[in-house]
């Protein structure tokens, strides 16, 4: 017989499994609305825009690749870079978020495609006026594509090498531009975040042809339905029995 302490620790430990377990449908939830968000703002653009970058081992989805940095030079230091990679060569650069975000609005993209964005210092250089400018452009940027993902350059010495951290234009990975291996932990990422990516496009995917089924069954049911009135009620002796016999 278990005791008192034991019977509460037990409750305890239930419930903080049972908020994990919410909590958890609670994010798979919101990462499938905000990948409906996306999706319907990707393909809404006018020009077709031209194939991205594809054969990746972790999806199917072509991978677009945006930088926004404001150094001329170092925009185009960073576009050389890439295209030295094996899976990464094709970007798209521009100097300010505003840029990226007409640039996105133009292009219609493929519904199953994956954005990564690489922005360098958008917050931290310039006066207080421009900065805000910025953050309300990114803020803007998130609403219009929840799901895209955000490598933010950091010149912060409080930023440690990489860390990933909520902000009010969502989720961003901080990698400090400073450090030697700076562009090889930008790499590292964009792989382990198109893997993410792709499973939330997955259960979007699983969801959408649930709710197509559901549809259909729905549907021929009706029709069944209308055409026993039609019918009578003598439509019920032509199907099969086994509809009906369990």
């Amino acid at each position: 017989m278990s005791t008192p302490t034991t019977s509460h620790q037990t409750k305890k430990c239930q419930k903080n499994s049972d908020d994990t377990k919410k909590k958890l449908r609670e994010k798979k939830q919101e990462a499938i609305e905000n990948y409906a968000v996306s999706l319907a703002s990707r393909i809404k653009g006018s020009k077709k825009h031209e194939k991205g970058n594809v054969g990746f081992k972790q999806t199917s989805c072509e991978v677009f690749v945006f930088l926004v940095i404001a150094d001329a030079t170092l925009r185009s230091d960073y576009q050389e870079r890439f295209t030295h990679t094996r899976h990464f060569k094709k970007t798209v650069a521009f100097a300010t978020v505003e840029e990226l975000q007409k640039y996105m609005a133009e292009y219609s993209f493929p519904k199953n495609s994956i954005f990564l964005s690489v922005i360098d210092n958008f917050t931290e250089t310039g006066s207080e006026e421009e900065q805000e400018k910025a953050a309300a452009h990114l803020k803007e940027l998130h609403t219009h594509d929840p799901v895209m993902e955000l490598i933010v350059l950091s010149e912060r010495s409080d930023t440690t090498s990489a860390v990933k951290t909520c902000t009010p234009y969502g989720s961003v990975m901080f990698i400090k531009k400073t450090a030697s291996d700076c562009f090889e932990q930008i790499l590292n990422y964009m792989v382990v975040a198109i893997h993410e990516q792709d499973k939330i496009r997955k259960l979007y995917d699983t969801k959408q042809m649930i709710k197509r089924g559901s549809i259909v069954a729905v549907v021929v049911l009706v029709v069944l339905l209308i055409a026993d009135f039609i019918a009578e009620g003598e439509l019920i002796y032509i199907l099969p029995r086994t509809w009906f016999l369990k």
